[in-house]
C-alpha cells in the first residue's frame, strides 16, 4: 500500500498521495500497527479485532493518533480490496464510526508571550545548573531560530518554512511562492515578505 502511494500506482481521490502524508501513514504503521497486526493472517484482522486495539491506544490517552490508525488501517484494506480481491474482501476498518478525538486548538500567544519568545530566539536563556554546577544555554542554532522567527512572522507551517528554497524567493518583489505540493490544500501559495523576513532570509 505505502509503496504503491508512493509510486502513484494508487490513488483513491485521483490524486497522488504527498510524501509527507506518506512518511506520516508510515511512522503510525510502524509506532501502533506493525506489532499488534504485522503477523496476523490476513482473515484473522476482523472488525473486533481493530475495535480493541484502536480502544486500548483511546485508553491509553492517545487520542488524535487513534483517528490516524484507523485511517491507515481502512486505507490499507480498501487497496488490498481493489488490488487482491482473491485475498481480502472485506474491510476491517468500516461499519462503525471514527474511535478517537481530537480538540481544536485555541490557545494562542498573546503579544507580551510573542515578544518574550522572540527575545528567547535571539538570546536563549541559559538552562538550570546541571549535577556539576555548569549553565548552558539552551541548544537553538541561529538556523531554527530564524526558521522559528520568520514562522512567527509570515503566518506559515513549520514545514513550509524548513522546506523553503531559494528558487521559491523573489526578492524584486519581495514575495514568497510555496509551491503547491508543500501546501496542505495541494495550491501555490504567495506569500508577502516584510522587510524583517526578507533581512532574516
Amino acid at each position: 500500500y505505502i509503496d504503491a502511494s508512493r509510486k502513484g500506482h494508487w490513488k483513491p481521490k485521483r490524486k497522488q498521495k504527498r510524501e509527507r502524508t506518506i512518511t506520516g501513514e508510515e511512522w503510525a504503521y510502524g509506532r501502533y500497527l506493525k506489532a499488534k497486526l504485522h503477523r496476523l493472517p490476513i482473515e484473522e484482522i476482523q472488525r473486533s479485532t481493530v475495535k480493541k486495539l484502536l480502544r486500548d491506544m483511546m485508553d491509553k490517552g492517545i487520542t488524535a493518533q487513534t483517528i490516524q490508525a484507523q485511517a491507515v488501517i481502512r486505507q490499507t484494506f480498501a487497496f488490498g480490496i481493489a488490488e487482491y480481491d482473491d485475498l481480502i474482501a472485506f474491510n476491517p476498518a468500516t461499519g462503525f464510526g471514527v474511535i478517537g478525538t481530537t480538540k481544536p486548538r485555541t490557545r494562542v500567544l498573546s503579544d507580551t508571550e510573542l515578544k518574550e519568545f522572540w527575545g528567547a530566539i535571539v538570546k536563549p536563556p541559559m538552562l538550570p545548573p546541571d549535577k556539576n554546577g555548569d549553565a548552558k544555554p539552551v541548544g537553538l542554532t541561529r538556523a531554527m531560530g530564524i526558521a522559528l522567527q520568520l514562522a512567527i512572522l509570515l503566518l506559515v507551517r513549520a514545514n513550509e518554512v524548513g522546506g523553503m528554497r531559494v528558487d521559491e524567493l523573489n526578492f524584486d518583489t519581495k514575495t514568497w511562492l510555496i509551491p503547491g505540493n508543500r501546501m496542505k490544500a495541494g495550491l501555490p501559495h504567495l506569500v508577502p515578505l516584510p522587510e524583517k523576513a526578507v533581512d532574516l532570509i
